[in-house]
């Protein structure tokens, strides 16, 4: 979320970065600390929820999969999901 991804205009993240922003903190510094907000308000989420994921880590870069329950797969195509 961060580096040269931090272009946050029109998105929820730009709330982060105003809130860092706001507090004073040099641009590069809100753009950090934004993007680690982020990955907290993230962990709380995969934590927090019902679904099981597996996490792993590659080249520094921590990456997410929704482990789908058997159940999810037997259903028919035609038939409505919900979360």
């Amino acid at each position: 979320m961060g580096g040269p991804n931090f272009d946050w205009s029109a998105t929820p993240m730009i709330v982060l970065y105003e809130k860092h922003i706001n507090c004073g903190k040099p641009q590069n510094q809100a753009i950090t600390d934004a993007a680690k907000d982020e990955g907290w308000l993230l962990k709380r989420v995969i934590n927090d929820n019902e679904r099981e994921f597996e996490t792993i880590v590659e080249e520094q870069t921590r990456k997410y999969r929704w482990l789908q329950p058997a159940s999810f797969l037997e259903q028919e195509p035609s038939q409505e999901i919900l979360p």
